[in-house]
């Protein structure tokens, strides 16, 4: 179990996520969905941790350059072999 003090975030934000791991190399042009379907390797439920410095809408170029939010992630038991009926797109998430 990972720990972390909440008071050195001043607004943390928790976006759910899904960590998916790449088991082979995909090389393009011409790479289709069914390639990167099958080459998906495994997959795991994850939620990124971002804190919210200062105003991201007046300079949002600066925000992506700086990965001004992103702060940590944690990453949950992966499936694998990822079962290939699984509907990635169909997934949710819901917190209590």
């Amino acid at each position: 179990m990972a720990r972390s003090r909440k008071r050195r975030l001043t607004k943390p934000l928790i976006e759910s996520e899904l960590c998916i791991t790449v088991g082979e190399r995909l090389r393009g042009p011409g790479v289709t969905r069914e390639h990167v379907l099958g080459a998906v390797a495994a997959v795991a439920p994850a939620f990124e941790i971002a804190e919210m410095r200062g105003d991201m809408a007046s300079d949002v170029p600066s925000v992506v350059a700086d990965n001004v939010a992103q702060w940590g992630y944690v990453v949950g038991a992966a499936v694998t072999p990822y079962p290939r009926e699984l509907d990635l797109g169909a997934i949710t998430a819901t917190g209590t």
